[in-house]
């Protein structure tokens, strides 16, 4: 089976997606099964405007939410994210009337972005099984992101995401709000593509399995422990895994971040109000 591989830098010689690449690979949700889910959507910001994506990639670098080389980054110009919205608000009002889901509303998301340990607090204390993001929300976030992965690998494209960028709920809304008509929205999953990887985190799996003296139960072993502050990298050259950089090679490759000019501990003006598009 061939291994999937997260880029970590790009080389100049290749490119990003089409838009039609990226609006099938949109389309391939429908080909998989997923949760019962409201709140989710997907965003790319490439179609809001040309000049959105490389300020998106200086607020990541900012941010650092993940190590990688962000200068070559850039060569990607499409982007997808998976963001936690709110509904309608005559959804809204007519789940919170008769009770039939239970949803995040404007008021929900509002409260934990500005609270952010409250995160994975439930709706109604009374019915944990009627969790919305642990239910609902993240598995369907990360099946559809897996989903996208494995499209646009086959149509030749190698990803990069990132997952702590909802740690930075606050942070996004005070810079990019405005694409959401300043609906509070939370962040939960970047990614892009591009056909040419210069180097790529391996995800070769070295931990052995164990299991229970009848194979029922089957685990991986623990992790072994963390070297260095860097992840490990590879060359990638021609489809293929190369060696691996050397420290040396690693501290060139994924240089240190820069920052930008973003605003420390930001205030965001919401509005309840207005609908999300």
């Amino acid at each position: 089976m061939k291994k999937y591989y997260v880029a970590q830098s790009y080389d100049p010689a290749g490119h990003s997606p089409t838009q039609e690449q990226i609006t099938a690979g949109l389309k391939s949700f429908q080909q998989f099964p997923s949760t019962f889910s409201y709140n989710t959507a997907c965003w790319q910001p490439h179609l809001e405007n040309e000049h959105l994506v490389k300020r998106i990639w200086q607020w990541l670098e900012h941010h650092r939410v993940s190590r990688v080389n962000f200068k070559s980054m850039s060569l990607a110009t499409k982007q997808v994210w998976w963001l936690i919205v709110p509904e309608s608000l005559k959804t809204e009002g007519e789940l919170n009337e008769y009770g039939a889901e239970q949803i995040l509303t404007r008021q929900d998301l509002k409260f934990r972005i500005e609270n952010p340990s409250s995160f994975f607090d439930n709706i109604d204390s009374k019915n944990l099984f009627r969790h919305p993001v642990l239910r609902d929300i993240l598995p369907r976030t990360y099946m559809q992101a897996h989903a996208m992965m494995d499209y646009m690998y086959k149509e030749g494209f190698y990803p990069t995401m990132f997952n702590h960028v909802s740690t930075q709920a606050l942070e996004f809304n005070a810079e990019f709000g405005k694409y959401f008509n300043n609906n509070p929205v939370i962040p939960l999953v970047f990614s892009t593509y591009y056909s040419n990887p210069r180097c790529v985190k391996t995800h070769a799996n070295n931990r052995k399995h164990i299991s229970s003296d009848n194979g029922s139960i089957i685990k991986p072993t623990p992790y072994p422990p963390k070297q260095g502050n860097k992840p490990p990298c590879y060359w990638f050259t021609d489809g293929e895994l190369g060696a691996e950089l050397t420290a040396e090679e690693k501290n060139k490759e994924l240089p240190d971040r820069q920052k930008f000019d973003f605003p420390t501990n930001p205030k965001v003006e919401f509005k309840l109000d207005q609908e999300l598009f």
